[in-house]
């Protein structure tokens, strides 16, 4: 015999008949949900609408461009622009245009002749930047009638026909642009005119002409509309009432 943890005996002959009580107790089985087609669609089309979030992050194709004015020799901080950017080809400049696609600032150098894979790498080894000339255009108003009134400010002289109460003015003269070092397309490009400084920054841009980013920008689209418009046309199928006739 064998002593219990409370003093009394317990014969061999109870302890085996408390076994087999043991095991003849029914256990608990969790029950088991069935995993239908509809559930399977469900996860498919969360997992496609995530992805698709991801892809569409990851790639911003429509980024906006940033400008800073430089006043005395001192620089502003970097700001989104207004309005529309237009781009030349030749990567020679940029135009800045109103909503309504009236132009408001707009730089290009003068008989432009890109940079030799040589001169690039040159130039990011040492950091220096290119440098050209060109012309450059910008409007003025009787609340900032100069470059460096608008460029003291921080902003463009914008014209607008409906609240203008005295008629905006628009400037050309000639400037000394200078473009950061860059890899495959300038992004920085620093306009220096009338005593002020303009920067516009398009990293992360895409235009029309530039076919290596554009291709890019295609495939990812077309890509993500595939994954999202996807899991839509398997949906309609599904809940399709012309489907069960399809099936006799």
């Amino acid at each position: 015999m064998r002593e219990a943890s409370k003093g009394r005996t317990v014969t061999d002959t109870d302890s085996h008949a408390f076994f087999v009580l043991t095991n003849l107790t029914p256990t608990r089985r969790r029950p088991r949900h069935s995993i239908t087609p509809m559930m399977v669609f469900q996860k498919l089309c969360n997992r496609i609408v995530v992805l698709t979030i991801v892809l569409l992050s990851a790639f911003n194709v429509n980024a906006k461009w940033q400008q800073a004015f430089c006043y005395r020799g001192s620089w502003s901080a970097w700001e989104y622009g207004y309005g529309k950017i237009s781009h030349y080809e030749d990567e020679s400049g940029n135009i800045l245009n109103t909503s309504g696609g009236q132009p408001y600032f707009r730089f290009e150098i003068t008989n432009y002749v890109p940079p030799t894979k040589k001169e690039l790498k040159e130039h990011l080894k040492t950091g220096e930047s290119f440098e050209y000339y060109g012309i450059v255009e910008y409007c003025v108003n009787d609340d900032y009638p100069t470059a460096e009134a608008f460029a003291r400010a921080d902003r463009f002289v914008i014209p607008n026909p409906r609240i203008d109460e005295t008629p905006t003015v628009l400037r050309q003269t000639t400037c000394k642009i200078k473009i950061q070092p860059y890899k495959k397309l300038p992004a920085n490009y620093n306009i220096f005119f009338d005593n002020v400084g303009v920067a516009i920054n398009i990293s992360g841009m895409t235009f029309n002409g530039q076919n290596k980013h554009t291709r890019v920008g295609r495939v990812v689209a077309n890509i993500a509309q595939t994954i999202f418009l996807f899991p839509i046309g398997i949906g309609s199928w599904w809940w399709n009432p012309v489907r069960t006739y399809d099936e006799r």
